[in-house]
């Protein structure tokens, strides 16, 4: 994944969240939910990425994704700068548009 730690200022200016890229091309060849949490290594098999998504616990943004569907396509509008904070529990991850 090539990440790297990285204070994100306007979430949390404590907060440490793992850096991962997507490009404009992952995006639009349908860049799913499943896809981005498998990218990010929120979660640890394939089961609880379902079952999180199953379960509403994922957030965007500091926003509930109230679709519990794994093949939500991801879009430029879930970015804000091109960067989203994707939240699992308490782990999180910076995602930047490259």
């Amino acid at each position: 994944m090539g990440s790297c730690r990285m204070t994100i200022k306007g979430v949390e200016e404590t907060s440490l969240f793992w850096f991962c890229p997507v490009t404009e091309d992952d995006i639009n060849n349908g860049l799913t939910l499943f896809d981005l949490m498998i990218k990010t290594e929120l979660c640890g098999s394939n089961r609880e990425i379902r079952e999180k998504i199953k379960n509403n616990n994922i957030t965007f943004n500091n926003e509930k994704v109230k679709r519990n569907d794994p093949n939500l396509k991801i879009t430029k509008e879930f970015f804000i700068d091109d960067r989203l904070i994707l939240w699992s529990g308490k782990s999180a991850r910076e995602i930047v548009i490259i």
